[in-house]
């Protein structure tokens, strides 16, 4: 079976647009990449951060890294507090690094924290700790050492904590914070320090709202939140306060349903980031409060969520462009016929990435980011392109679909094609009408209405070819079998060239319809009106002519 005339154009484009996807996505993918983080660093400076009312931070005075038993006595002295004046925070973070001692005793520091653990548990107060350090990610991101977890002191501290552990290996990137928000089946050691069997190790913000403020989902080690930072300024305007063993909870603080952290600012500074630690966790609890759905990015530019995008857009753009080309092609354009491809490609293009940009805003609206914009775009601008491409090729096969006959002059004022089956009404309806139509000069029309004599034979194209040229107006007559007919539709084929030559202002082609068939796509770009709609139309059509041939 012989394949149809388009698909091997068709299949030439699909073709093209896939090579072109694959060599920006793959081999130019840094390219995009780099792009994507312009465009990222734009949207995030759109959503402007916002600080929780929810987020408390107390920072231990005076910390010593050579004395940890003094931060511990003042967490201890913390927690009891909170438990004796009856205060139901919605968590508590401990951002600190719980060390075994050197005996590998407890000293009484360690012990009293133990023990206002083990109240706070009974006292139903969430209290989580990290354990790991920002140092600790070592080359690319998602790259961790866990073997330091064999000097944290777990049977005193961390397996006494009713929230959990997580980690706090944070991003400062510009002003958006990346952090990895699951590290996936980590060696815990026991207490004499073999493995003591396998767990997921979350991000220490992600863990604790997620946890209290909507189900944990499972852990994916792929991804990465994306949050906007404010300023250190805006940070320590927000109820930053200082706790020492004077003064373990300031007078008068309620801390009811908030989410409370307990760190060192001044002995938790990274290296690079130039923001403590605490402030980095702080703002990512809040944007993950602020947020109704969590956000994530992930830092290549092919991905699941990507390749959702890039069909989906491009689809958008090819139904875009077939419905403004077929609308234009409806409009008078007269010389501007051959670019109305390009016209329709920039349009589509238009559309496909105004809604683009619309979904968004509509994610910026829920405090939401989808960074990979630029292969979306990409992928908008080459399905428009390639569809004005093939859009040119089907005008220019249309247009030279007919063979040009040569030019010869007839006396034909109007030529009249019809279906033959159709022969007695038209003849009643449309050829009696024009030939009794007289000229102020007293001269009759001279219409061409064949009777399919000259159809038999090799030369009836070229004589009814020379016969339309040659002829003023053309009246096609559509019905329900016009357009099956193949003689017909090499008629109004001939009519709808000789139409665009003169210029679409000259209405040399009138149309007249019985009922409402379907129009050849080809020729749907003339006017055409149904005797339904305007019973008169014929005679409209007669007063024209007469008008315009005087």
């Amino acid at each position: 079976m012989r394949a149809p005339a388009w698909l091997r154009p068709v299949a030439l484009l699909c073709a093209a647009y896939v090579a072109i996807m694959y060599v920006a996505t793959f081999v130019l993918g840094g390219v995009w990449h780099d792009w994507d983080w312009y465009a990222l660093r734009w949207l995030s400076a759109k959503q402007p951060p916002a600080f929780s009312s929810r987020v408390v931070v107390f920072d231990v005075r005076n910390y010593d890294r050579k004395n940890p038993q003094y931060d511990r006595r003042i967490i201890a002295a913390f927690l009891e507090r909170l438990r004796a004046e009856h205060q139901k925070p919605a968590a508590v973070l401990l951002d600190f690094f719980f060390e075994k001692g050197e005996s590998g005793r407890a000293d009484s520091a360690t012990v009293a924290l133990g023990r206002a653990l083990d109240d706070a548990t009974r006292a139903s107060i969430q209290v989580y700790a990290t354990i790991s350090k920002p140092e600790m990610l070592q080359g690319a991101l998602g790259t961790v050492d866990w073997t330091q977890l064999r000097d944290l002191d777990w049977p005193n501290v961390y397996d006494r904590l009713s929230g959990g552990v997580g980690h706090t290996i944070l991003n400062l990137y510009d002003d958006g914070l990346f952090y990895q928000t699951c590290y996936r089946q980590v060696a815990k050691p026991d207490a004499q320090g073999a493995s003591g069997g396998r767990f997921d190790v979350r991000a220490l913000p992600y863990l604790v709202v997620q946890s209290g403020e909507r189900s944990l989902p499972p852990c994916d080690p792929t991804l990465m939140k994306i949050i906007r930072v404010g300023s250190h300024e805006e940070f320590a305007s927000n109820g930053v306060q200082e706790i020492s063993p004077e003064q373990p909870l300031p007078a008068g603080v309620t801390l009811d349903n908030k989410y409370v952290v307990v760190a060192t600012l001044a002995g938790d500074l990274g290296p690079v980031a130039g923001r403590s630690n605490p402030e980095l966790v702080a703002w990512a609890i809040s944007d993950l409060l602020a947020s109704p759905a969590s956000t994530y990015y992930e830092p290549v530019p092919h991905g699941d969520m990507l390749l959702v995008l890039i069909v989906v857009f491009s689809l958008i753009a090819l139904v875009a462009f077939v419905a403004v080309f077929l609308l234009l092609r409806r409009r008078r354009v007269g010389t501007l016929r051959m670019t109305l491809p390009w016209i329709s490609a920039a349009i589509a293009a238009g559309i496909s990435i105004g809604l683009f940009a619309g979904l968004e805003a509509l994610l910026l609206a829920f405090k939401d980011i989808q960074p990979q914009v630029s292969l979306v775009c990409l992928a908008i601008v080459t399905v428009a392109g390639l569809s004005g491409a093939r859009a040119v090729q089907i005008l220019r096969e249309q247009m030279s679909a007919i063979d040009v006959a040569p030019e010869e002059s007839h006396d034909h004022d109007v030529f009249i094609s019809y279906a033959h089956d159709e022969l007695a009404w038209v003849h009643e309806n449309v050829y009696l009408p024009l030939r009794a139509a007289t000229l102020p000069d007293g001269r009759k029309l001279n219409v061409f209405f064949d009777t399919a004599s000259i159809r038999v034979g090799s030369a009836w194209q070229e004589r009814i070819s020379l016969s339309i040229d040659g002829s003023r107006f053309v009246v096609p007559v559509y019905s329900a079998t016009y357009f099956t007919r193949p003689y017909c539709r090499f008629e109004i084929r001939r009519a709808h060239r000789k139409w665009i030559a003169q210029g679409e202002n000259s209405r040399c082609v009138l149309p007249i319809m019985r009922g409402h068939p379907k129009i050849d796509q080809t020729v749907d770009d003339i006017q055409a009106i149904s005797l339904d709609d305007d019973p008169n139309l014929i005679a409209k059509i007669v007063a024209e002519i007469v008008e315009r041939l005087s």
